[in-house]
């Protein structure tokens, strides 16, 4: 009977640590566990006392004394050695599962694949965009309007930047600083794109933050006035391992100059499970989710053009707008 509390014990430990995000969480399921644990030896003791009946007192205080026979002591032995083989091969099993979960987990296995984002009507009227020509001066560049920067010998235009343009699918594509790495995916396949360089959600560790940012845009071509990271979305200073955790508190913009207090959408989305018509259904439920009062639709803030679904007992219409 201890074999087996203990084994119920050591295994509902280990799915504990393994589900729980929260060192002190953590503490506090096991002090659980323990008083679950110990309920009956609680109980006993409370007999020895005479808490319940003077009956079960003197029968809990009763005395047994075994008288062990030769035979006896030889499976005792063996009983020992078999229960420190228990202790020792739980720990092994234990040790070796929660290795193979953390290292699934750095490899993104557990947590959200894709996401779904809308950052947004922020614009910035400044942004500095690469552009495909490659150069050494600013002499070398096409435009009298492009600056030239040393930093990868690209020129670079003052571009309007709609933030809302950064709307739809981010998939899962590796790990950054220990943490998952989201790259735009097409908005109308949910595919890769084949020839445009998506946008990335990621950690910044020099600022401690996720951060929306794109290989293409750089915020200065000064390298001591750029952002960290070339962020233009941050969220505030965190140490979570899941964008989630943060998608729902004030983020930064930069517009030229950091814009506080700033509003992000960020949700789970497992496209990859999804079929075409779902993820379009969930996409024009993200669009109507907009609606207040009278207010027309925001359609510059989705990032499929929108679509008004009627369902029918036998079959599926789709209008565009």
């Amino acid at each position: 009977m201890r074999i087996s509390i203990g084994a119920m014990f050591l295994t509902n430990l280990f799915f504990v640590i393994v589900q729980e995000s929260n060192v002190l969480e953590i503490f506090f399921d096991m002090v659980a566990l323990e008083f679950v644990e110990s309920i009956d030896d609680i109980c006993f003791e409370l007999c020895r006392r005479g808490f319940f009946s003077r009956r079960l007192k003197e029968a809990s205080n009763q005395d047994f004394v075994l008288h062990c026979s030769p035979d006896a002591r030889k499976l005792r032995r063996r009983f020992n050695r078999f229960i420190k083989l228990m202790f020792f091969s739980s720990m092994i099993v234990l040790t070796v599962g929660l290795s193979y979960i953390v290292h699934q987990q750095t490899q993104g296995a557990y947590g959200c694949r894709s996401l779904i984002a809308s950052f947004g009507d922020g614009e910035w009227e400044d942004a500095w965009v690469m552009m495909n020509e490659k150069c050494s001066v600013d002499s070398d560049c096409n435009n009298v309007n492009q600056k030239c920067y040393s930093g990868d010998g690209h020129c670079y235009e003052k571009r309007l930047l709609i933030y809302s343009h950064f709307n739809g699918y981010y998939n899962h594509d590796g790990n950054v600083n220990e943490r998952p790495r989201y790259v735009e995916m097409n908005k109308e396949s949910g595919a890769p794109f084949k020839s445009t360089i998506p946008a990335e959600l990621s950690y910044c560790e020099e600022i401690e933050s996720w951060v929306l940012h794109h290989p293409r845009i750089r915020t200065s071509l000064d390298y001591e006035e750029a952002n960290e990271c070339d962020w233009l979305l941050r969220s505030e200073e965190t140490e979570q391992f899941s964008i989630e955790e943060v998608s729902n508190d004030f983020w930064y913009l930069w517009r030229g100059r950091i814009e506080d207090e700033y509003r992000v959408n960020i949700n789970c989305a497992e496209v990859r499970k999804l079929s075409p018509l779902s993820r379009l259904s969930y996409e024009i439920c993200q669009c109507l989710s907009t609606l207040t009062n009278d207010k027309p639709v925001d359609y510059h803030s989705c990032s499929v053009p929108m679509m008004l679904i009627v369902t029918t007992s036998e079959n599926v219409y789709i209008n565009l707008d």
